[in-house]
């Protein structure tokens, strides 16, 4: 059972190992909170969202 991610990036390496997992786990993340009820996919949902990753430290 393979988990996608080579195929999802034209090329892996050890350069850019870090950003590719780090990608992969906000993926997850974001998927567990949807999942979770806590940030709906709607407009209102997608705001909180935002405003929790700035707070997070992300620049979205």
């Amino acid at each position: 059972m393979g988990t996608g991610i080579p195929e999802k990036y034209d090329t892996v390496t050890a350069e850019n190992l870090d950003s590719i997992i780090q990608e992969e786990i906000g993926l997850v993340f974001a998927q567990v909170l949807e999942d979770a009820g806590v940030y709906k996919r709607t407009a209102e949902g997608q705001a909180a969202f935002d405003r929790f990753l700035r707070h997070c430290g992300a620049e979205i």
